[in-house]
């Protein structure tokens, strides 16, 4: 085998162990559903999940705590309803709990920008990855987290800079892959620094963009991320200037509509991807492959998210997507996506996406990885 493969091997191997270690959802208040039908158990219940999510209400909030409670029951009996059927993804009780899937849709834990051409028309620096005339082999399943090639979930807050957080993942992949080393890079440099917008939206590919422009970006250590609250500050024109940690050589727009296409490129590194997320049983999502209730109109995307990998299970196809929604949501931050076969997607997941282009002397491939 060769260095860089046992290199890469054992990161793989490193991955995995942080992976399988920390990956349980104890973010989720667990519930009986005898707890349904007494009030006592239910507020008790509530108070259990104010605790355990750090949230507290003084007297004059009492109103307030009254209107978060009833929303809290009303989610709690949606989640028994559709886990009490049978499904092949779970909802429960996580920290986006206590609000209305209208509150969470205004709550700016999304952020994607539509371009203003046409969806399917996008045409940027570098080339366009159109799905290969002869199929590519590719490996039945790929998971890029046990490869070394991503950071551990982060967290928007209230900012709606997910397109800046799903940039940094697929530049920190690009450079694991090209590089063998994982290094976390800024997203309070792309809100601060690449768009006037800040915390009120933006692309991908425009961030992609900057970074190269801009000769590189600097790493999270140097630049952390402030914008949690949802107000961004002024770019640090110095660490702008002076740190170029990691870069890139260009980047490459997905054919749209084409889950061939997809496929074929997140075999070779982590891809940005958009999707429509602000439907209430992706908000309340804890684990399995979600097949819900989301749009997946290509023109109702909102929220630009990592693609990590793919996989089956008993039967059903799935995508790995890497969300900015911090770890207490889904799956300890992750969520496994229907590969259904439609033109659109699951939540219109084939329609936009593209992956920054790093160059490399000797790039690994995934057969050797």
């Amino acid at each position: 085998m060769a260095t860089s493969s046992v290199i890469w091997a054992l990161l793989g191997v490193f991955a995995l162990f942080l992976t399988l270690s920390s990956a349980d959802n104890s973010h989720v208040l667990s519930y009986s559903p005898s707890d349904l039908h007494s009030q006592a158990k239910l507020v008790s219940l509530f108070d259990a999940w104010n605790m355990k999510h750090g949230k507290h209400y003084t007297a004059a909030q009492k109103l307030e705590k009254h209107k978060r409670f009833h929303i809290f029951r009303d989610n709690l009996m949606r989640i028994e309803a559709h886990n009490s059927k049978g499904s092949t993804f779970k909802l429960g009780l996580n920290r986006f709990a206590d609000l209305t899937q209208d509150e969470f849709k205004q709550s700016r834990r999304l952020g994607l920008k539509l371009p203003s051409v046409k969806l399917g028309s996008l045409r940027r620096r570098s080339h366009f990855h159109h799905k290969s005339e002869t199929p590519m082999v590719t490996a039945e399943s790929l998971d890029w987290r046990t490869l070394g090639a991503v950071t551990p979930v982060k967290d928007q807050g209230m900012c709606g800079s997910c397109w800046a957080f799903s940039a940094t993942g697929a530049i920190e992949g690009a450079n694991a892959v090209a590089t063998g080393n994982l290094v976390s890079v800024s997203e309070e440099e792309l809100v601060t620094c690449s768009s006037e917008s800040g915390c009120d939206g933006g692309l991908m590919d425009d961030a992609f963009e900057w970074v190269i422009d801009n000769g590189g970006i600097a790493t999270e250590d140097n630049y952390p991320y402030l914008s949690y609250s949802g107000s961004s500050g002024a770019c640090d024109t110095k660490i702008e200037e002076e740190e170029k940690a990691v870069s890139i050589d260009g980047y490459a727009d997905v054919q749209p509509y084409s889950e061939a296409a997809l496929l074929e490129a997140v075999a070779k590194q982590p891809v940005s991807v958009a999707i429509e997320a602000s439907s209430w049983d992706l908000q309340l999502y804890v684990e399995g492959v979600y097949n819900g209730t989301c749009s997946s109109d290509p023109y109702d995307i909102n929220h630009g998210v990592l693609l990590v990998g793919y996989g089956s299970e008993n039967g059903v196809d799935y995508w790995i997507v890497k969300n900015s929604w911090g770890s207490s949501w889904g799956d300890s931050g992750f969520i496994r996506m229907i590969r259904n076969g439609s033109p659109f997607g699951i939540c219109a997941i084939h329609s936009m996406s593209s992956y920054p282009i790093k160059n490399a002397s000797s790039m690994p491939l995934v057969a050797d990885l």
